[in-house]
């Protein structure tokens, strides 16, 4: 008896032979058998392909879904990437708006101290000139009563004004070394911030 293949790969007889060791003689088989034997293979087969094409297709579908994974995450590592960069960027700005601030912060204090020490300079000169003045109106009420001293008097207010002058020229240096070492800190101070 001869021998196919089914659908799940295991042989089967055909219903005939070309003669058996036994000797005995079978019939051949029918048009109609080998008909339908033939259909079940194609049919077999024809599920076998299917099947393989719907494999096929899923493992497509699964390499597409690998790829489109795959780009997603070269993605967001290239945005961490960025996000990093910005971290340590803004970590180096508020590094240097913190020296910045510390450099405006030591100037300011310096001056407001010199601030205050012009001020009390400039409110002891003008201690001084309110006791010039006050000399000077006494020395202008003495006047009736020294005319027999016209020339001493004369030479007190020359001494008075002399001494008016140069309480003014102590005041306009004070001011200007002042202006002056206002000017140099700020220059020093840009100086300072440009090297930043």
């Amino acid at each position: 008896m001869n021998a196919t293949e089914n659908e799940d790969g295991q042989r089967v007889g055909s219903g005939y032979d070309n003669g058996g060791s036994s000797g005995a003689t079978e019939s051949m088989p029918s048009r109609e058998t080998l008909e339908q034997e033939r259909a079940n293979l194609t049919s077999a087969l024809k599920d076998v392909r299917q099947k393989l094409d719907a494999r096929n297709r899923s493992i497509a579908m699964l390499l597409e879904e690998e790829t489109g994974l795959r780009e997603g995450l070269v993605a967001l590592r290239s945005t961490e990437h960025a996000a990093m960069d910005e971290l340590a960027f803004l970590a180096s700005e508020k590094l240097h708006q913190e020296k910045v601030h510390k450099a405006a912060s030591d100037l300011l204090d310096g001056n407001v101290g010199d601030i205050e020490k012009a001020a009390r300079r400039m409110e002891f000169a003008r201690g001084e000139l309110e006791a010039l003045k006050q000399q000077l109106q006494a020395y202008i009420g003495e006047v009736p009563e020294m005319v027999d001293g016209m020339n001493q008097l004369e030479d007190r207010i020359n001494q008075a004004s002399s001494q008016f002058e140069d309480m003014v020229e102590r005041l306009a240096k004070t001011a200007k070394d002042f202006k002056l070492s206002y000017y140099q800190k700020r220059s020093e101070q840009r100086g300072k911030n440009a090297s930043y």
